[in-house]
């Protein structure tokens, strides 16, 4: 295999705002902020837990007026807007302005945020609703997935693809679209429970795939409905349940819910009793087949890779680097990314590093909207039995596209990296991953975590060259001595090996 690897530079720091810095309104609510797109242009946004109250969360809002230019940093508890002496009481450092020249933060573990009892109750709902289903749910199979080709094809473009995203499913348009408008359905039907709630359910069987995402795509653009979604896997296992989602947040998620691993699932929609049936509006058009088996990936990655839980001095870093479940066209892909600490002791804004080749846009194709991270993919002795996909951690709900910048190590444009920030918490047990912004000078030694062919994490280990580097000011060139990179470890942290710091 290839031993030799180009990694994108990256500069870390906090963004400095250039303009003149404004008045911070005194009587703006957080909702009429984030609503008033003609007067003010977010910039950022990010939640932020108190130093002093720990059970005490703040949202951190930077924004320009539009009219003016100026630029504002403001925090609200819930809705009300604080005061520049109610922010420091709480210990926050406001960051617009601080001028960051070499910086260095270490990793450290995330805090751990209990998740709501509501939300977990909610989730162990939809078995009580299946339950009492008067009627099975009607059924829609696909075309059996085309395996065998597909992995053909990609055996075809192996040279093409060497260091490029790794390729695990594919997109299906149905044949006909099943579409629900208040009490109207081309498929399935409603049905009256008990408690004169509504439930409607329709299942999807995709022979031969080994996972399904299925689209859920809103038909009014501000979806206002009281209706709860969830998608549920044939085997009803716990794990592998996602739900439930209101109408917005599906199309905050460009209408993707989460992977289930299975080859038949089933889509539940339900209208409490003392809610209106009318503002439910969507259809269904779109799914992804899996056909990647996880274990097969066991063989397909490279002999020469080596397994990061045989490293112990890199198994609290490697709790810091997720997998990315991508939709793009017309295959679902998958790469790798970090966890990055921040250098503000009051937070942990779950920032993650990956490649701009990977997730570039903020909806549609390889669009942050639809991603789905996957934590602790690794094994849990070494050289031993990696854990199936359904049953490890997943953040979902996709990320905002904070920056990023395409290019290649072979015609140059950009150091081709992403910076996203996760919608959700990452689960308890990751880890924000140090950086630095030290230069690494010829000849240091470097490692990397990620995920090649899309399987459990590995370490490489290498240093720094730059004998066949065309555009040494993006990129680093790395020679490996020990390990390899592979499709699917595009994304992943070139990291010091003296100091485990990106």
């Amino acid at each position: 295999m290839n031993n030799k690897m180009i990694f994108a530079v990256f500069l870390l720091s906090f963004i400095l705002i250039s303009k003149a810095f404004s008045e911070v309104p005194t009587s703006i609510t957080y909702s009429a902020l984030m609503e008033t797109s003609d007067k003010f242009k977010i910039l950022q946004t990010w939640t932020e837990r108190s130093q002093k109250e720990t059970n005490i969360f703040l949202k951190g809002v930077i924004f320009e007026n539009i009219q003016t230019g100026e630029v504002s940093e403001v925090y609200f508890k819930d809705e009300q807007i604080l005061s520049d002496e109610q922010i420091e009481s709480m210990g926050i450092k406001k960051k617009l302005g601080r001028i960051i020249g070499e910086v260095s933060t270490y990793s450290e573990p995330a805090i751990a945020i209990a998740p709501l009892e509501k939300s977990t109750r909610r989730k162990e709902e939809v078995f009580q609703l299946l339950n009492k289903a008067t009627a099975p749910p009607t059924s829609i199979t696909l075309p059996p997935l085309p395996k065998e080709k597909l992995l053909q094809e990609e055996k075809d473009a192996t040279v093409a693809l060497e260091k490029g995203v790794y390729r695990i499913g594919i997109v299906q348009s149905l044949s006909e679209s099943v579409e629900v408008t208040g009490l109207t359905s081309s498929e399935g039907f409603w049905q009256v429970l008990p408690d004169a709630s509504l439930l409607w359910m329709v299942d999807i069987y995709y022979p031969q795939s080994l996972g399904i995402r299925v689209r859920i795509e809103p038909l009014l653009d501000d979806p206002v409905s009281d209706a709860l979604f969830w998608v549920v896997n044939d085997k009803k296992l716990p794990e592998d349940i996602w739900g439930p989602f209101y109408l917005g947040e599906i199309k905050k998620m460009d209408g993707w819910l989460p992977t289930c691993f299975a080859d038949r699932i089933t889509v539940v929609c339900w209208v409490p009793s003392d809610k209106s049936v009318e503002g439910v509006a969507f259809k269904i058009n779109e799914v992804i087949g899996i056909y990647k088996d996880p274990m097969s990936l066991l063989a397909k990655a490279g002999s020469c890779n080596l397994d990061i839980t045989c490293y112990t001095d890199w198994y609290n870093t490697s709790k810091g680097i997720t997998g990315l479940g991508i939709v793009g066209t017309p295959y679902a892909l998958f790469c790798t990314g970090t966890l990055l600490n921040d250098n503000d002791p009051c937070s942990q804004i779950p920032y993650v590093l990956t490649a701009n080749h990977c997730v570039n846009s903020q909806t549609g194709t390889r669009g942050g909207d639809s991603v789905e991270f996957y934590w602790f993919y690794q094994t849990p002795s070494c050289n031993g039995t990696p854990p199936s996909l359904s049953t490890l951690p997943r953040t979902t709900g996709g990320a905002d596209y904070l920056a990023g910048m395409g290019g290649s190590a072979s015609y140059g444009g950009g150091n081709d990296f992403t910076l996203l920030r996760m919608r959700n918490e990452p689960p308890e047990g990751a880890v924000y991953v140090g950086w630095t912004t030290t230069v690494p000078s010829i000849g240091t030694a470097v490692t990397d975590i990620h995920h090649p062919s899309g399987s459990y994490k590995r370490i490489s280990f290498g240093t720094k060259t730059n004998i066949n580097n065309l555009f040494p000011n993006f990129f680093h060139e790395v020679q490996w001595s020990q390990g390899t990179t592979e499709p699917g470890s595009s994304g992943s942290p070139l990291m010091l090996t003296s100091t485990q710091q990106i």
